[in-house]
């Protein structure tokens, strides 16, 4: 699975986003791992002027 799409998509580096497609082979076909942003994740978002309040989601679906 190439890291293009979810770095262009998360806006995370290629080195990162290749971290956690690692875990994706464990779900099987079809499965994904979601990703949601933390109150804890929203203070730096928010401090940073970037966040909108709105916790970000996301999950990474394996084909």
């Amino acid at each position: 699975m190439s890291t293009t799409r979810p770095v262009a998509v998360t806006g995370h580096g290629p080195a990162s986003v290749g971290r956690h497609l690692r875990v994706l082979p464990d779900t099987g076909p079809g499965g994904s791992v979601p990703y949601v942003r933390t109150a804890a994740g929203e203070v730096p978002v928010e401090a940073s002027g970037a966040g909108t309040g709105d916790r970000a989601s996301h999950a990474m679906t394996t084909p």
